[in-house]
Formats: C-alpha cells, sequence, structure tokens
C-alpha cells in the first residue's frame, strides 16, 4: 500500500513539473496594446453611388456605418491639427474622428508617418505620406 501511494506521489509530481516546463513555453500576451488614432473625415455619404460621382480625392478610405459612408482622408496620432488645416487649405470641410486600434505594427507605422510629417512642408510629400498610412490601414482592415 505504502508503494503504491508512494507511486502515486511521484507521479503527480513528474506530471506537474512537465506541465509546468510545457506552458513556460507559450508567451500568452497578457495585454493587447491599444492606441486612439485620429482620422480626418471630409463627407458622409447615403449610397455608394453617390460617393463615386461626388468624391474629388483620390486618396481616402471609406466606412460604411449605420448613417452612411464616412469618407477619410488621412489617419494620425499626433498631427491631427496639422493635417486638418493642411485639409482645409484645399477647401474641405475637415471633421476629426478618434477611433482605438489595436494592431501594433500599424500604430507604429502611424507614428513613423507622424516623424515624417513634422519634417516635410510639401504638398507632394505630404500626400505620400497620407497614400502610404491609408494603403497600410486598408490591407489590415
Amino acid at each position: 500500500m505504502k508503494n503504491m501511494i508512494l507511486s502515486i506521489f511521484i507521479c503527480l509530481i513528474i506530471g506537474l513539473t512537465m506541465s509546468f516546463y510545457l506552458f513556460r513555453q507559450y508567451d500568452i500576451p497578457t495585454s493587447i496594446e491599444v492606441e486612439k488614432l485620429t482620422f480626418l473625415q471630409i463627407a458622409v455619404y447615403s449610397d455608394m453611388e453617390s460617393l463615386n460621382k461626388n468624391i474629388n480625392i483620390n486618396q481616402y478610405i471609406y466606412s460604411e456605418e449605420k448613417d452612411g459612408i464616412h469618407v477619410y482622408v488621412a489617419i494620425t496620432k499626433n498631427n491631427a491639427e496639422l493635417l486638418k488645416t493642411f485639409f482645409e487649405q484645399k477647401g474641405y470641410t475637415v471633421y476629426l474622428k478618434e477611433f482605438t486600434v489595436s494592431n501594433e505594427n500599424f500604430i507604429k507605422e502611424v507614428e513613423n508617418a507622424d516623424l515624417l510629417l513634422q519634417q516635410v512642408t510639401d504638398e507632394k510629400s505630404i500626400m505620400a505620406i497620407i497614400r502610404e498610412v491609408l494603403e497600410k490601414y486598408e490591407v489590415i482592415s
């Protein structure tokens, strides 16, 4: 009887030890990084037909929501006012909308783009940076 209890006890210790090492191999993220990003909205359309008919900008993304199709022309973390002024000077009415994003790679892309935006002043460079961010967003969405 004592040998049987001793054998069971040894098996339990071996099993617990092995499970400890097996579970330790897997890196399970305990939290997901979430950041608030600012999307610059220039219009809301009732349907795709009116969007295609009335949109007068080449670079944009859109989101179909309950109240219509929202058109966004830029995404930023730190340069919302700079980009808002840029698009307002081009004749657009801009609304700033904050959304949370959990894709760490995309957040880093936006942060890098923000650094570049602070260093350039010409329209062509600004539009190129904006285009890159919008293309990255289309890939993740």
